[in-house]
């Protein structure tokens, strides 16, 4: 059962638009016999913790998630990069939730090149499965492992705190793939909710509270077709020290409570 809830917060606009597109996939058939210096050309991606680091689960989840759309993929990285870039010509902090990461200064500057080296890794990828074949990869793989290049391990990232910041969390469950930001626009809180995976089987709840009190701002009953987004306002928020947060309740499944998001203007 898996549930991947992005959850991304930022004074600024800062989304990151990774839309998955969870489709079967039809392999066509490439050439038989592909030379395993091919897949040597690419570089190993750079080692993230939260990353898939591999040449052969890269592949596997182009195929799955994005009907073996190395285009789309590799924009959605490519717009990651410029977010990050945003976020620390700003003073921003990027936090990762799931792993209690916080990147900021120089670690943030670390952290964008490694998105950068893993865009060129990709568009590698993405020249070797258009000459050979989806399949090709993962069997040239193992072949060329000996002649990669190998990254230099990840920097320790910061923890200290920062008034500007940007959080991503993960949460896994079933029929639940979604990517939840917030952004102050003067003193108007902006909730996006964007389902990432298959349309939701049944109606959700999507609530929005006032954190300092638990109280109920709004709700809305929705069914999220892939790709869709909604979007949520809390007008006059800078008058609220507490802050906003909002949660996502699907129906087919019991969620315990934990916001997907919060953000303080």
């Amino acid at each position: 059962m898996k549930t991947n809830i992005r959850s991304r917060t930022a004074k600024s606009v800062l989304l990151m638009t990774t839309i998955g597109l969870v489709a079967a996939l039809i392999l066509m058939p490439g050439p038989s016999h592909a030379a395993p210096e091919e897949i040597a050309k690419c570089d190993a991606p750079p080692r993230v913790g939260w990353w898939i680091s591999s040449h052969r689960g890269i592949e596997r989840m182009v195929a799955k998630r994005y009907d073996g759309d190395w285009k789309n993929y590799i924009k959605r990285w490519r717009q990651y990069a410029a977010d990050m870039r945003d976020a620390y010509n700003n003073g921003q902090a990027a936090v990762v939730r799931s792993h209690g990461v916080r990147i900021e200064g120089e670690d943030l500057i670390a952290y964008i090149a490694k998105i950068e080296q893993r865009v060129d890794v990709l568009e590698c990828l993405r020249d070797i499965q258009a000459a050979y074949g989806h399949s090709e990869i993962s069997n040239l793989e193992t072949a060329a492992a000996g002649n990669r290049k190998t990254p230099q391990t990840e920097p320790a990232f910061g923890k200290s705190s920062a008034a500007k910041r940007m959080t991503v969390s993960q949460a896994v469950r079933e029929h639940l793939d979604v990517e939840v930001s917030a952004r102050c626009e003067k003193n108007t809180v902006v909730f996006q909710v964007t389902n990432l995976g298959e349309q939701w089987p049944r109606l959700g709840e999507i609530n929005v509270y006032r954190v300092s009190q638990r109280a109920l701002v709004s709700k809305r009953r929705i069914r999220l077709a892939n790709s869709q987004q909604a979007t949520f306002l809390v007008r006059d928020a800078g008058n609220d020290a507490g802050g906003f947060g909002i949660w996502l309740a699907p129906s087919w499944f019991d969620r315990g409570f934990r916001y997907d998001a919060t953000i303080r203007c």
